[in-house]
């Protein structure tokens, strides 16, 4: 089972680029219409988990398309991924607010 996260806005860690040696905290601002976050976060404020198997059809339809996502790893990226959520997860775990882990 392949499970995503998504989130509307907060804080994250991440390498500014491969040659970094420490992580930077960066803010991410709430996510704009159109995005993969957007509509979760208008439905669901506070968070929700979304099992994409057994979505309804109208749900399916709108996250078969590609549309842009926020895609964070190891390496912070301001341009988001353009992602179909019902064909790259099986489940996807949305929250309202993140926020970073603290370094030590």
């Amino acid at each position: 089972m392949s499970i995503g996260l998504t989130f509307n806005e907060g804080t994250i860690n991440a390498l500014p680029g491969p040659n970094a040696q420490q992580p930077a905290t960066y803010r991410v601002a709430p996510a704009l219409r159109g995005y993969n976050e957007h509509t979760p976060d208008r439905v669901h404020p506070h968070g929700c988990v979304l099992d994409l198997r057994t979505a309804p059809p109208a749900a399916k339809d709108r996250l078969s398309l590609a549309r842009p996502t926020r895609s964070y790893g190891l390496y912070w990226s301001s341009q988001p991924a353009k992602t179909a959520l019902a064909h790259a997860y099986d489940a996807v775990i949305h929250l309202h607010t993140v926020r970073a882990a603290d370094l030590v």
